[in-house]
């Protein structure tokens, strides 16, 4: 039980530390983390990544909604690139929540992983653009396969958000306040999916495919991480968090990649 408590404490700091830096939810930590738990229970084992995706995408909701809180605070969301956005993100997250019980996740994630790869390339070879002089009518339909992709992989879309409003000319700070904003949408969108299409669960502290107190043990040292990485992405050297991104990205991608 001590075991199991320290593990969820470590990975909400981890979570939540990344979430505020990168603009990420921090599924990436979490999924695997609950994934390995509800497997190793019998109970939960035959539902264990419906689990762990939705649950994920629970605690994005609370973890990243902190973090956006703080970059709303420091003037670092560039809102209108968020509201062209936001309703693809939407829509899209719905959507793989919805699809998530009929595609083969194996293959999804092989190629999400080739995604990452191809983004993390791009985001530590080529040079910024200058700053947008106005809307990009792109923005308003990238948002939907992002939202799928994100909800059926229990993350909160930053992995993909980030590279796009990299290529979009944003500064570092704004591309990480600006991410943290669309993460909340897909999560709390993501999350409806979850509860909705569901099947019965026969555990206690769970609702649809949401395991609840896995939720809130997470997010307890997520929450107060979170601030610390808000405070570090204001301050560091924008070509060191591009590169410090794209790596993280390439770890990612391989390890989906490889299985």
């Amino acid at each position: 039980m001590i075991a199991t408590i320290l593990m969820f404490a470590a990975a909400g700091l981890a979570a939540g530390f990344l979430a505020g830096l990168l603009g990420i939810g921090g599924g990436l930590v979490v999924v695997p983390l609950l994934y390995f738990w509800f497997s190793n229970d019998p109970v939960a084992a035959p539902y264990a990544m419906h689990l762990a995706l939705g649950s994920s995408l629970a605690f994005i909701v609370l973890n990243s909604g902190i973090a956006a809180w703080s970059h709303a605070k420091l003037d670092g969301v560039r809102w209108a690139e968020a509201r062209l956005l936001a309703p693809g993100l939407a829509l899209g997250s719905l959507a793989g929540a919805a699809l998530a019980d009929g595609l083969p996740g194996d293959v999804l994630v092989r190629y999400f992983g080739g995604f990452l790869l191809v983004m993390a390339a791009l985001m530590a070879f080529r040079a910024p653009r200058p700053a947008p002089a106005g809307r990009s009518r792109h923005s308003a339909w990238i948002g939907i396969p992002i939202g799928v992709v994100a909800a059926l992989a229990g993350v909160g879309g930053g992995v993909m958000v980030v590279p796009w409003l990299f290529s979009r000319g944003y500064r570092a700070a704004e591309v990480v306040a600006t991410s943290s904003v669309c993460t909340v949408v897909v999560a709390l969108v993501g999350v409806a999916g979850y509860l909705l299409f569901a099947d019965p669960v026969p555990l206690p502290g769970v609702i649809g495919y949401v395991h609840w107190q896995a939720v809130l043990g997470i997010s307890v040292t997520a929450l107060f991480a979170a601030q610390f990485g808000v405070r570090l992405a204001h301050r560091v050297d924008q070509r060191l968090l591009r590169r410090a991104f794209a790596v993280l990205l390439v770890v990612v991608g391989l390890r989906l990649v490889m299985g």
